[in-house]
C-alpha cells in the first residue's frame, strides 16, 4: 500500500505539469507556420529605426594647400529626423586659418553637402575644428572632428 502511494505522489507532478496547457512569453513562442520568428531581421524590419541612426559627417582628414591661395575642402553631412536645431561650425587652430564661407550653418534634418572655402595666411601645419552639435529629442549632442591642413 506504501509503495502505490509513493508512486502515485510521483506521478502527480508529472500529471498536473502535462494537463496544463504550455504558453511562453513572445519571445520565446515559436512563430506560427510560414511566419518569421520574433528575432529575425525581417520580422523587426518595422521596429523604429530612429533610436540607432546618428548624425554623420564625412570629410577628409588631411589636406595640402598653398599658403596664401583659396582652398575648399568638401563636407557631406546628414542629420536624422529624430534631431533638431543642429548646427555645424568650423574654427581654426589660429588665426593664420581664414574662413571665405560661413563658419557655422544651420542643417536640421537634411542630407547635403557643404563645401567650406578657407584661406591659409602661411606655410605650416593647421588643424580646422569641425563640431556638430544640437539636441537628439531633449537631449543635447555635440562631436568635433578635426582636418589637419599642411600649407606649404
Amino acid at each position: 500500500m506504501k509503495s502505490q502511494l509513493n508512486k502515485l505522489l510521483m506521478l502527480l507532478p508529472m500529471i498536473l505539469v502535462t494537463a496544463i496547457p504550455a504558453s511562453a512569453c513572445e519571445f520565446h513562442y515559436g512563430a506560427p507556420l510560414g511566419q518569421l520568428p520574433q528575432f529575425h531581421p525581417l520580422a523587426r524590419q518595422n521596429f523604429t529605426k530612429d533610436a540607432f541612426e546618428v548624425v554623420s559627417l564625412e570629410h577628409v582628414k588631411k589636406t595640402e594647400v598653398n599658403a596664401g591661395e583659396q582652398a575648399t575642402v568638401k563636407i557631406a553631412y546628414k542629420v536624422p529626423t529624430s534631431y533638431r536645431n543642429v548646427n555645424i561650425s568650423f574654427s581654426g587652430s589660429d588665426e593664420t586659418v581664414e574662413f571665405i564661407s560661413e563658419p557655422r550653418i544651420s542643417v536640421d534634418n537634411t542630407a547635403d553637402t557643404y563645401y567650406l572655402t578657407y584661406t591659409v595666411d602661411r606655410p605650416g601645419t593647421f588643424k580646422i575644428a569641425v563640431q556638430i552639435y544640437g539636441f537628439r529629442g531633449q537631449t543635447p549632442f555635440s562631436t568635433t572632428q578635426v582636418i589637419e591642413v599642411l600649407a606649404s
